[in-house]
């Protein structure tokens, strides 16, 4: 990757904000809302950064699954407040 290094490095330090954010939240919601924050750059960095040609079908199953999975966490998350 020679090109675009500028925005891989601005997708990464906002990955790694985000990331601070979720390992020191102390608020369940927080937490949640932040976890699902660190997908954006993600998708970015996997889908426009990635090395082989399927990193778009890659960022959309990381997406995918991610998302998919995190409903489980809500429902767990609303199950411990109410």
């Amino acid at each position: 990757m020679k090109t675009n290094i500028k925005e891989y490095n601005i997708a990464f330090f906002v990955l790694e904000s985000i990331l601070f954010g979720v390992f020191c939240s102390l608020d369940l919601l927080l937490f949640y809302i932040l976890f699902e924050a660190v997908l954006i750059p993600m998708f970015f960095v996997v889908g426009v950064y990635g090395s082989r040609d399927r990193k778009i079908r890659a960022s959309y199953l990381l997406f995918l699954y991610t998302l998919i999975s995190s409903v489980f966490m809500l429902i767990a998350i609303l199950a411990l407040y109410f």
